[in-house]
């Protein structure tokens, strides 16, 4: 290489090597108003909770698990992020066929992923002697105010993490590169549900919501598609389980005797051709992916890191690392809670 070469070289690899403290301070101011959303939230519900009398009803505790996190804590996180300055991507609109055929996608993984958390949990039982999945099925089913969680699940939790994970965390971090900004949002969307029965398909659709969101600009398509996976499998599973004697259906769950299910098939059937539909679903999903995985591309951001710079700036900082303590300590809290 020639004096004129290297010269050339220096001028183009040194405004990129400034970029990488401004993308460092980026991703931990970012990720950090996450973690303090999560901290504002518990101590509240901790709080209310403490306030709250035993004698409440039901409806009452679960409207306080929620509240202080989506009304509270959600527009404080709002007012800290304001100050972090957007690249937002290139607009494209999404048309309804496409979200449709994207919904097929997001079974595909939400069923491969769950199966991976139920083996991670069942390694886990074998190893620890006691069961570490969650327990908000159960609590769905048995709950006193089960509409409640539903009403959570199926609209504010979508609205709230999608603005969050994918509106605002990569509007901020997409401009050093859309591949590290695509894997934390996916990444931390899935560590943020504290426990393993959540984190992988959570994780998987985290990641297809950010590629979604970067490719259209419109943080409304990933809200549209979160909110139809969470009533399918949330709350449409919850509605057919309801019709079910719910003495047949803990027998099932907590004591494992599936006999019980045999002997009360006529009540199952609706729940199972909700089954067979998830997995055909779901393998249309699968080649749906497979069809179409060549456009699956990233484009090259406005302040591109270099390939060996991109991964450090978004990990190696304080924010980042405060955010994956926090989702670690709940996923250590949600098992040795476990009785």
């Amino acid at each position: 290489m020639n004096e004129n070469e290297q010269s050339t070289t220096a001028l183009t690899e040194e405004p990129q090597a400034d970029r990488v403290p401004a993308a460092r301070k980026t991703y931990a101011r970012a990720l950090l108003n996450i973690a303090v959303f999560w901290g504002i939230s518990v101590v509240l519900q901790l709080l209310f909770k403490k306030l709250l009398p035993q004698d409440a009803p039901k409806i009452f505790s679960v409207i306080l698990n929620f509240a202080p996190m989506y009304f509270i804590a959600f527009p404080i996180y709002l007012f800290l992020s304001k100050s972090l300055p957007a690249s937002l991507p290139e607009k494209h609109k999404m048309h309804i066929g496409q979200i449709l055929l994207a919904f097929p996608c997001c079974e595909f993984i939400g069923i491969a992923g769950n199966l991976i958390g139920t083996i991670i949990n069942l390694i886990l039982f074998l190893i620890l002697g006691q069961r570490t999945d969650s327990t908000m099925l159960l609590e769905g089913i048995f709950g006193e105010a089960s509409w409640a969680f539903v009403i959570a699940a199926v609209i504010f939790a979508p609205i709230v993490e999608e603005l969050m994970f994918r509106k605002i965390l990569i509007d901020r971090t997409r401009k050093y590169g859309e591949l590290p900004a695509i894997l934390i949002s996916g990444v931390m969307f899935g560590l943020f549900h504290g426990n393993f029965t959540q984190f992988f398909y959570a994780c998987g659709l985290g990641l297809l919501f950010a590629w979604i969101y970067v490719r259209t600009g419109k943080v409304i398509h990933t809200i549209v598609l979160h909110c139809m996976v969470n009533f399918w499998g949330s709350a449409l599973p919850l509605i057919l389980l309801h019709s079910i004697d719910k003495d047949v259906i803990k027998e099932m769950l907590v004591n494992q005797n599936y006999s019980v299910m045999l002997e009360n098939i006529g009540q199952f059937v609706p729940f199972m051709l909700l089954i067979v539909v998830n997995w055909c679903l779901a393998l249309a999903g699968l080649i749906l992916l497979i069809v179409n995985r060549q456009r699956i591309k990233l484009q090259p951001a406005e302040e591109e890191l270099p390939k060996n710079k991109r991964f450090p700036a978004a990990v190696f900082n304080y924010g980042f690392l405060i955010l994956f303590a926090v989702c670690a300590a709940e996923f250590v809290l949600q098992i040795v809670t476990k009785k």
